[in-house]
Parts: structure tokens; C-alpha cells; sequence
């Protein structure tokens, strides 16, 4: 999708118009689900990362495209085994020896809709760089949505949703939250700790989770778009029409793009 951009209403800039097309996924990577752009110093140097999903009989993993070539593998399973449901990506330490991809596995997301197979793996939080491979950075979550990276890359976000089953005779207002863990190193290596709750939902399930350049982070519910103080403090909501709105990119313009 491509914004045309242009003066609007006397001196401020607007969307003119959007042009856009629809790209079919490759054979190679079944049902794409999230996904994230990085791109480094160097102009050549960027890719979109995603997340496939995979089918009944084909496993999915966390897949690279850069411009013009066909997408290849990051990692496809753990050890041979395999992901329940990739669907949620970051990349941090972009131009570095360190750049590392942190992503979520939703678990048995897509075996309860009967189109994969039982999860071999619990739902969990993962982190994979070229140096140290691949690792479950915590599996302390019920149902992961989305995780987003604070801009110190001192805190990791997770919006996760409780799905509502411990107690059927409430149905209440939030079934999930947001989550904050420290990201701190041990023996050289990063780890994730002390779990906390940062944010309860004005209304419904959290899903996309963003933070802009100050901190700040962007949370989709049914409300719309949630807005946050990096101290957890609710600063205000962009009402969004719709059952749910998703903020997939904050610029440092910002400007925020939300599905």
C-alpha cells in the first residue's frame, strides 16, 4: 500500500489518495499472518519479516523478504518442533551483529479452528540471532497477541487475552491485559523478567501493541486505540469505528497507522 501525500485543508499535509494491491503469499510460506519492515544505514539493506502460520501439512516459521527476492526461512521449528501459530514479530539491534527477532507462538490458536495440527510447543515468547539461535524467552502467557519493543529495548510489551473460560458465569468488560517484562542480561545473554501487569483495557481484548520514539504505547481494542504512558498511565483513546482496531505502525511524524 503506498499513501500519496499532498497539501490538504490550507498548509497541512494529508492522504490524497492510496494506491494498493494485493500480493499473493508464496507456496513456501503458508498464511502469512503478522509481520514487520527493518531496514539498516545502508539503503539495500532492509527486509519485511513474517509470520507464517503454516497449514495441516505444512508447518510454518518466521520468514525474510528482501525487495525482489523470493522469501527464505529464519527458523521453521524447535529442535523439529513445531510452531503452533507465529503471529507476531519485532526486530531489534538492526545493523548490528546483535539483530535479533523476537516473536510470539500463539500455541493451539490455529488448531481450534481445525486447519493445523495439535501445537507441539506451548504458547510462548521466542528470540532467535545468528549467534546464539533460537530460544523460549518465557512461556508466561495464556493466549499472546501481539508484543511490541520499548525504544531502549529495555522493556517488552505482550498483549494477551484470557479467553474468557475460567469462570463462564461472568462475562466481563476486559478478558485480557498488557504486559511488561525487563529485558536484562545475564552470563552475556538476554533474558526476560519480572512479569507485571501494565495495562488493563478500557474495553474488550487487547491485540496490536506499538510504542512511538518517546515510549508511548499503542494498544488496539474494541474501543478503538489506547494510548499509554510508559508508567502505565492511560493518556487517551482514538476512537476507531469498528470491532476492533489494530495499530500496526507509529511514525516519528506522529502519525499513526491503524487496521
Amino acid at each position: 500500500m503506498k499513501l500519496i501525500r499532498g497539501p490538504m485543508l490550507g498548509t497541512h499535509d494529508g492522504v490524497q489518495s492510496v494506491v494498493w494491491s494485493k500480493l499473493r503469499p508464496p507456496p513456501n510460506m503458508p498464511m502469512p499472518a503478522g509481520a514487520t519492515s527493518w531496514s539498516s544505514s545502508s539503503a539495500d539493506d532492509r527486509a519485511v519479516v513474517y509470520c507464517s502460520q503454516g497449514r495441516a501439512d505444512q508447518p510454518g516459521g518466521l520468514y525474510e523478504m528482501r525487495p525482489g527476492k523470493a522469501p527464505q526461512p529464519v527458523v521453521r521449528d524447535f529442535y523439529g518442533a513445531n510452531f503452533g501459530c507465529l503471529c507476531a514479530v519485532v526486530v531489534t539491534d538492526v545493523g548490528t551483529a546483535a539483530k535479533a527477532y523476537w516473536f510470539l507462538d500463539g500455541g493451539k490458536r490455529d488448531h481450534d479452528p481445525g486447519f493445523r495440527d495439535p501445537p507441539e510447543l506451548p504458547p510462548g515468547v521466542w528470540r532467535y540471532d545468528i549467534n546464539s539461535g533460537l530460544r523460549m524467552m518465557t512461556h508466561d502467557v495464556r493466549n499472546p497477541q501481539d508484543l511490541a519493543m520499548s525504544p531502549d529495548g529495555e522493556t517488552l510489551y505482550v498483549t494477551d487475552t484470557y479467553l474468557g473460560k475460567e469462570d463462564n458465569r461472568f462475562k466481563y468488560r476486559s478478558q485480557g491485559a498488557v504486559y511488561a517484562f525487563d529485558v536484562v542480561t545475564r552470563s552475556g545473554a538476554p533474558f526476560l523478567t519480572a512479569k507485571r501487569l501494565f495495562a488493563m483495557p478500557v474495553r474488550g481484548d487487547p491485540a496490536g501493541i506499538v510504542c512511538d520514539a518517546k515510549g508511548h504505547v499503542f494498544v488496539g481494542c474494541s474501543d478503538g486505540v489506547e494510548i499509554f504512558h510508559p508508567d502505565g498511565t492511560l493518556l487517551g483513546v482514538l476512537n476507531v469505528p469498528g470491532e476492533r482496531a489494530v495499530p500496526s505502525h507509529v511514525r516519528l511524524d506522529r502519525k499513526v497507522m491503524i487496521c
